[in-house]
């Protein structure tokens, strides 16, 4: 089978999109010819014999979405599917069509994006919901909201269970050591990763944070993600005093951080899987994140959820599990091996199988 792959999202920093993207091709069954289509280089570990990247940049200052709907078709052409794992695809394309809708954040929470971007994705989730041979996401929570904003029936929707690629795996005491020397870590951290949407909720994190350090002189918070400029401006002077803006982290520290961490926080009020809850269990790092959304469907006895409009649910919980050594031990020991066991083999092989059906094969 040949499957031409929409690779933008393997280009740059990665992202919870790339995430998906990397840990399906990781697992890919041996056998099928890839060709992974975008603009420019992207991050790949290994390229197989049977793969191959194809570079078509486009004009300069091409928008994307301009790119998908008029150079993908083209390098697409002659393919048995594409997959297309970023919420949009060609309206017109050349193949059956597998597209990632991870989430429905524009239609749930339109005021968090800005009219023109609220706009664009709207758009572009309805042509894929109308056109797609399949959606694929990462919950039931995901699948829940395409039929419920989308109207996309249950049939051409699959829910796959997303893992951790092999990046993930527990740091050693020595690489602990190692990343908290080189970001300049001291005492008890809780880390917050992700991009600083609006929906997760960083601002009210750093003034629990910055309540709590008032008699925890060793605490910090520290973000890692996009954007931290934008984090320092929505802290005052005392919530900036327990603030460490680390800013873009390779992946090949992040693994090191989630186990220097104390706690990992994640506030978030929607997500459609929440990579970073997942990660930080595999890194040996206990988590308290928000009872919403496919967190409280995914990590109910493995995180700490609390709930997320209660300032004093969230304080609770971070000072047990800074406070406590056994408690914290408890929360680190709960979920270890149940996350480190979530790989990504199961979900490659689903996402094949339905591919083959859609380009009329058997296997």
């Amino acid at each position: 089978m040949t499957i031409a792959v929409d690779a933008r999202e393997l280009e740059g920093h990665p992202t919870g999109v790339g995430r998906v993207l990397e840990g399906l091709l990781e697992a890919w069954p041996e056998g099928d010819q890839l060709d992974l289509i975008c603009r420019s280089r992207p991050r790949l570990a290994t390229l197989r014999k049977n793969w191959r990247v194809t570079l078509r940049p486009g004009p300069v200052g091409m928008p994307g979405w301009i790119w998908e709907q008029t150079i993908l078709p083209q390098v697409a052409r002659g393919a048995t599917a594409l997959l297309c794992p970023g919420y949009g695809m060609p309206r017109f394309a050349p193949c059956p069509t597998a597209v990632g809708m991870h989430d429905c954040a524009p239609f749930e929470l339109p005021e968090t994006f800005a009219w023109r971007e609220r706009r664009r994705r709207q758009v572009v989730a309805r042509v894929a919901a109308r056109r797609a041979a399949f959606l694929l996401m990462g919950s039931h929570f995901a699948a829940q909201q395409a039929q419920l904003h989308l109207g996309v029936p249950p049939d051409r929707l699959l829910v796959l269970p997303y893992g951790l690629t092999s990046t993930f795996t527990p740091p050693t005491q020595q690489q602990i050591q190692a990343i908290r020397a080189r970001y300049g870590l001291r005492g008890r951290v809780v880390l917050f990763v992700g991009s600083n949407l609006q929906r997760r909720r960083l601002p009210q994190l750093i003034e629990r944070i910055a309540r709590l350090a008032r008699t925890r002189d060793d605490l910090s918070l520290c973000v890692v993600g996009d954007s931290p400029e934008r984090a320092g401006s929505e802290a005052g002077p005392t919530e900036r005093s327990a603030l460490r803006r680390l800013g873009y982290v390779p992946d090949e520290h992040l693994a090191a951080l989630y186990g220097a961490a104390t706690v990992v926080a994640y506030p978030s009020r929607y997500e459609g899987f929440g990579f970073p809850v997942l990660e930080a269990l595999a890194c040996g790092s206990p988590v308290v994140a928000s009872a919403t959304s496919s967190l409280a469907e995914i990590y109910p006895g493995r995180a700490w959820l609390v709930q997320d409009d209660d300032p004093e649910q969230w304080e609770t919980a971070l000072a047990a599990l800074l406070d406590d050594p056994s408690e914290h031990a408890r929360w680190c020991e709960r979920a270890q091996d149940w996350a480190r066991a979530r790989t990504w083999h199961q979900g490659a092989q689903m996402v094949r199988e339905r591919l083959a059906l859609a380009g009329g094969l058997t296997s």
